[in-house]
């Protein structure tokens, strides 16, 4: 199973690129420019993908010093590239309201005029799924970053089957009141360890989570849960609440 997978939830953008039985993980740092990245970081992936059988092909320029120096790779990918592949996946939060927009109708996108499969991911299930491979059982909670000195918080036991993620809700970023071990996923809070999700977990999980294909379908994979923009925060710091 041959597939790229992007989470642009955050400044800082991951991505996998994996074919069975290998992946490889990817982090750029992609602040205020991740759609002018998005060819660059997706043409990494594949190249990955290929290995280091793609230096030479049709598709790479000279080197830098001229005819019959190395081969430069082009980042930018051409649509034929993504023909070898089964499937495309993309993180659905919570996070960056632009971040995840842009990179679920960028592989939306390809999804669509490829015909592939799109996986949709969650934090809270990469991270409870993280855990579980760790050992860990029962109740937990896990903690994505939300506004101000909030956070969406999932109460959880694991371990979580891959459709039974119970509803996030808004929380203090802190431990959990009933005891439970709580988690932030890429942070550290009060009472809260840091928990980076495991790239060997998504790599499993590619080939385990359902894949929509077609317009219909490929509509269904949404964000979950996203920060709220800065105009947002503006109207709720000069509101008391809705409707007012």
């Amino acid at each position: 199973m041959r597939y790229l997978f992007l989470d642009a939830s955050s400044p800082l953008a991951f991505g996998q690129a994996g074919d069975d039985p290998h992946h490889q993980a990817f982090t750029w740092s992609t602040r205020m420019n991740l759609a002018a990245r998005l060819r660059e970081m997706t043409g990494e992936m594949l190249a990955a993908l290929d290995g280091p059988d793609r230096a030479g092909s049709p598709r790479d320029g000279p080197g830098p010093d001229g005819p019959g120096a190395a081969p430069v790779r082009s980042a930018a990918p051409r649509a034929s590239d993504f023909a070898g592949l089964d499937r495309l996946g993309v993180c659905t939060g919570p996070g960056s309201l632009t971040g995840l927009r842009v990179a679920l109708s960028f592989f939306r996108a390809i999804a669509l005029a490829r015909g592939l499969p799109l996986v949709g991911l969650d934090l809270f299930t990469w991270g409870a799924h993280t855990l579980a491979a760790q050992g860990r059982t029962g109740p937990v909670r896990l903690l994505a970053p939300a506004f101000l000195d909030q956070a969406f918080a999932a109460d959880l036991i694991l371990p979580l089957a891959p459709y039974d993620l119970p509803a996030p809700f808004l929380a203090p970023r802190a431990a959990a009141p009933d005891g439970r071990p709580a988690w932030g996923l890429r942070f550290a809070a009060e009472g809260a360890e840091r928990l980076d999700p495991d790239p060997a977990v998504l790599h499993r999980l590619m080939g385990e989570l359902p894949a929509p294909v077609g317009p219909a379908a490929l509509q269904q994979v949404a964000p979950l849960y996203v920060v709220p923009s800065q105009a947002e925060l503006k109207w709720m710091q000069t509101h008391d609440h809705a409707g007012h």
